[in-house]
């Protein structure tokens, strides 16, 4: 809404981020991708976007909703739903699962899936956990449907998720790159002060 207030003949299309989301930059079919902080590579620029801590997501009427925080039992006494981003680097899902390693908690995961709709779906179909990222709580695919909850864990409140506007240097200096460039940090900047 607010860069078609500031642009209405501007047309942005979005996409699930896939695998080959570099190579698209890489020859111009993508200008952006927001996906999790990574090493610099050659020619990107990496923008950061912010950190957001990780949460536990439940429905709104789960029977933890009503603790302000959670513990180890409460991890382990329910199923988890794991929402994983596409082209997730294998180091990157060991050191989740060592982090809850390390906390003492085993989870039972009865869903993987990289598809936010249906992570959500199965979350508000059942008693499982999840694992995701505070500014869900931004969308209003999950206000008054689903909760977040800190942890009373100190592993799990080590969890962060740094997301980062990639682009191919050639865009770097189009004048309509960087004014949306501009829009999506502030967009971003307003959400995480909401937080």
């Amino acid at each position: 809404k607010r860069i078609h207030d500031h642009a209405p003949k501007v047309q942005l299309q979005t996409r699930n981020i896939l695998d080959d989301h570099m190579d698209l930059l890489a020859s111009g079919a993508l200008d952006f991708s927001i996906y999790i902080k990574q090493e610099h590579k050659g020619d990107f620029e990496f923008s950061p976007l912010g950190t957001n801590t990780a949460v536990c997501w439940v429905r709104d009427e789960h029977p933890l909703a009503k603790k302000k925080m959670l513990d180890r039992e409460d991890i382990i006494s329910f199923p988890h739903v794991a929402l994983y981003l596409p082209n997730i680097s294998d180091r990157d899902l060991l050191r989740l699962e060592k982090t809850f390693e390390d906390a003492g908690i085993h989870r039972q995961i009865i869903l993987e899936t990289t598809q936010l709709l249906t992570a959500l779906e199965v979350l508000s179909l059942s008693d499982s956990l999840m694992l995701g990222p505070k500014y869900l709580a931004e969308f209003r695919l999950t206000k008054g449907h689903f909760i977040s909850k800190p942890f009373n864990i100190p592993e799990l409140n080590e969890l962060k998720l740094s997301l980062c506007l990639i682009q191919h240097r050639r865009t770097l200096n189009s004048p309509l790159h960087k004014w949306i460039k501009q829009q999506l940090q502030e967009i971003f900047e307003g959400a995480a002060s909401r937080l």
